[in-house]
C-alpha cells in the first residue's frame, strides 16, 4: 500500500436514551438506557436436570447483574418472568412441544456444547427450527458457558443484549445520520429456489429505524426480489416520515449473485409507484470481505494493528476500510493485523463520495446488538441478511418475528 494515503474516519457516536457514548458498555455504565424495548419479558428456560442449580444462578445474575454488569433489571429496565421447562430423556425437541402453550416472549435454552455431541445429536438447529416455526425467538447458551462463565459480566452482558434485541428491543442506534435516507443490505439464500433477505435502516438518534424483509428469489427473478424488499423498506420509511426517500444505498456481498440483478430498473419502478421520490439518487455498494489489501502501522520491522476506522481511497469507485482494529484489538496481536473490507460502488447515478460511503459501512458495523465489546467486520446491512440466509438454508423459517433481531 506504499504511496496511498491512509486516513482515519470519524468514529460513530452511539445514541442511548438519555445520552451518547462511544461504546455500548460505556453507555450503559454511565446510566443511559436502551432506545426502546419491552419492560416485561416472559422467558421460557429450557434446562437439563443436572444443571438446574447453574441455570438458576445464570438467570439470577442475568436479571440482577454481577460486578460491572447491571443486569436486565437496572441496565435494560426489564422485569423478566422465568418459566422453567425441564428437558427429559426425549431431548430438547420434545420439551419444546410444551413451550408454545406457555406463551413466552422468548426461549432461553442451555444446550450441550456442539464440540462434544455429534451433528445428529446437536439440538441447536432443530430447536431453532421448531421454536421459530411457532413465532418464538430463542437464545442458546452452551453447557460449558453455563458451568464456567455464569458469573462473567462480559458473557452476561452479551446474552442480555441478544435477548433484548430478539424480543424487539433497540439497545442503541447511531446518533448521526448516514449519507442516504435509506440504506438496504441484501443477500440471497440459494441460487435457484431460495429467498432474498434484506435489512434496512433509516433516520438517526432515537428515531432511527431498523427492520428486515424477505422475498422469494431465483436467478432469473433477482430484479423482482430487489424491487420487493427495497419497496417494503421504502414503505416503512414513508410510514415513519410521511414521504418517500430521495436517496437509497444498497449494500451487497461481492460474492453474491444479487449483483446480477437489474438495480436501475428496480429503482425506476419504485419511483413510478411513488415509493421513491422522482429522480432519486442511488448507489449499489459491493463489499468484499475476502482478499482486500491489508492496512497496517509499520514501526521499524514490526507491523502493528491499524486504528479502527482507518481507510484508504484507491480510486473514485473503490476504497479499503478497517471496521475493526485498535483500540478494540491490541496494537500488537499474535493473530496479525485485522482484515479490512474492500468497498466498491458498482452502480450509481450521482457524484458519490467513496469516503462517505466507506464511513457508512464502518458506522453500520457499530450497531451489532449481540456484542457490547467488539464489533464485527461486516456492517449489519450485510451481516444480518447473511445470518438470515444461513438459517433459511438450515430450514429455520420464522413466523411472526417482524421487528425483532431473531437471527442474532
Amino acid at each position: 500500500m506504499d504511496g496511498l494515503r491512509v486516513r482515519r474516519l470519524p468514529r460513530a457516536v452511539l445514541r442511548f436514551r438519555g445520552g451518547t457514548a462511544p461504546t455500548p458498555y460505556e453507555g450503559f455504565k454511565h446510566g443511559f438506557k436502551p432506545v426502546s424495548g419491552p419492560s416485561k419479558l416472559r422467558v421460557c428456560v429450557m434446562f437439563e436436570p443436572d444443571v438446574k442449580r447453574e441455570a438458576e444462578e445464570f438467570c439470577y445474575n442475568l436479571e440482577r447483574g454481577v460486578r460491572g454488569f447491571g443486569g436486565l433489571g437496572d441496565w435494560f429496565m426489564v422485569e423478566p418472568e422465568w418459566i422453567w421447562v425441564r428437558v427429559g430423556e426425549d431431548g430438547f425437541e420434545e420439551a419444546a412441544n410444551c413451550v408454545e402453550e406457555l406463551n413466552p416472549d422468548l426461549a432461553l435454552a442451555f444446550i450441550p456444547d456442539s464440540m462434544v455431541v455429534s451433528y445428529e445429536d446437536d439440538p441447536y438447529m432443530p430447536l431453532k427450527r421448531k421454536l421459530s416455526a411457532v413465532g418464538l425467538p430463542s437464545q442458546m447458551v452452551e453447557r460449558s458457558t453455563l458451568e464456567n462463565l455464569r458469573g462473567s459480566e462480559y458473557v452476561l452482558f452479551n446474552v442480555a443484549l441478544s435477548i433484548y434485541a430478539k424480543a424487539g428491543g433497540v439497545p442503541w442506534t447511531l446518533d448521526d445520520a448516514l449519507t442516504h435516507h435509506l440504506t438496504v443490505g441484501i443477500n440471497v439464500s440459494e441460487r435457484k429456489h431460495g429467498a432474498v433477505a434484506a435489512c434496512y435502516t433509516h433516520g438517526s438518534g432515537e428515531s432511527m429505524k431498523f427492520d428486515w424483509a424477505t422475498a422469494p428469489a431465483s436467478l432469473d427473478m433477482l430484479g423482482e426480489a430487489v424491487f420487493q424488499v427495497v419497496g417494503w423498506a421504502a414503505e416503512n420509511y414513508i410510514d415513519s416520515l410521511g414521504g418517500p426517500p430521495s436517496s437509497v444505498a444498497i449494500h451487497v456481498d461481492a460474492a453474491s449473485p444479487i449483483l446480477e440483478a437489474g438495480f436501475g430498473a428496480a429503482i425506476q419502478r419504485l419511483e413510478s409507484e411513488g415509493l421513491l421520490k422522482e429522480k432519486a439518487v442511488y448507489s449499489v455498494v459491493s463489499i468484499n470481505k475476502s482478499g482486500p489489501p491489508r492496512v497496517y502501522v509499520k514501526m521499524g520491522d514490526t507491523f502493528m494493528m491499524p486504528d479502527k476506522g482507518a481507510c484508504t481511497v484507491l480510486d473514485y469507485e473503490r476504497g479499503v476500510v478497517c471496521t475493526s482494529g485498535y483500540p478494540e484489538q491490541p496494537a500488537l496481536s499474535p493473530l496479525g493485523v485485522v482484515k479490512p473490507l474492500m468497498v466498491e460502488v458498482v452502480e450509481s447515478n450521482y457524484e458519490h463520495s467513496i469516503t462517505e460511503i466507506m464511513r457508512d459501512v464502518y458506522w453500520l458495523s457499530e450497531i451489532h446488538w449481540a456484542s457490547g465489546f467488539r464489533t464485527p467486520r461486516l456492517p449489519v446491512t450485510l451481516l444480518y441478511p447473511g445470518r438470515m440466509c444461513s438459517f433459511f438454508r438450515a430450514g429455520v423459517k420464522p413466523t411472526s418475528l417482524r421487528g425483532t433481531a431473531w437471527f442474532l
